[in-house]
């Protein structure tokens, strides 16, 4: 790995602490620098689902049999995987029955219209009203609530939750990223981008005077501490990739 000089980016001070520990327990010495932040959580159309049902069922929207045929979801292993967890009571980095896993995964996909692959297609499923719920990309939800559509957004406890960095290869020129990394941690450029993008900087806002557009994004932790959110234990799901993908490619073909 590449060792990035952290007194070369004074701006790194004002990044959020729970964004940057689990690179330090991946690797002391920073080769990466979270950047940018969202959710999976729970997309719904305003107009079916009251904010009060979607909050007692949380997770369990997905698999409502009242919404049979309007339900939607991620196309992957992982966001199926986590979300049968919440469903079952297990913690997402810790599974301890598969099988129970593996039959809420089944469920969901009795019950949905249509898996997503992609940003677009969640949106386009979402405004044209072809399903009420899904799990749901934080920052594609919040392009649909700026064009007006009737969809509410709730992170359920434990919602996955992931962040972007920029990683310095080895062998790169380490002065210039250092300073190309300052450049986009700065309060003036990663508020430009999070606005653009619809993603909450990694910026804590305790320290920096965040925007309103900002501070109004689905995702977004006001808090700095960021308890709400539950990113992936990044070796306990590499380890599990590769069987339960496999897992995952039988049940979508209808296993």
């Amino acid at each position: 790995n590449s060792e990035i000089n952290e007194a070369n980016i004074p701006n790194m001070a004002n990044v959020l602490q729970p964004m940057i520990e689990p690179f330090r327990k991946l690797t002391p010495k920073l080769s990466a620098v979270p950047y940018d932040y969202g959710t999976t959580g729970i997309a719904y159309n305003t107009k079916v689902i009251s904010p009060e049902e979607a909050k007692e069922k949380g997770a369990g929207l997905l698999l409502d049999k009242k919404y049979a045929g309007k339900i939607g979801g991620a196309d992957g292993m992982v966001t199926r995987v986590w979300y049968a967890a919440l469903a079952t009571g297990q913690d997402p980095n810790n599974i301890k029955d598969m099988d129970t896993i593996w039959a809420k995964v089944r469920e969901t996909r009795d019950l949905a219209k249509k898996f997503w692959s992609s940003g677009a297609e969640l949106m386009d499923l979402l405004s044209k009203e072809e399903i009420v719920v899904t799990d749901a990309w934080s920052g594609r939800v919040a392009a649909l609530q700026d064009q007006g559509h009737p969809i509410g957004y709730l992170d359920p406890a434990g919602s996955y939750a992931w962040m972007e960095d920029m990683l310095v290869l080895k062998g790169s020129p380490m002065a210039e990223c250092e300073e190309l990394i300052n450049f986009m941690l700065d309060p003036v450029t990663a508020i430009a981008v999070a606005e653009g993008q619809g993603y909450p900087p990694s910026l804590d806002p305790t320290k920096v005077k965040l925007t309103e557009k900002i501070e109004k994004l689905p995702a977004f932790d006001s808090t700095g501490m960021m308890k709400s959110l539950t990113f992936a234990d990044p070796v306990y799901w590499a380890t599990n990739e590769e069987a339960w993908t496999k897992q995952w490619n039988r049940i979508s073909k209808g296993a």
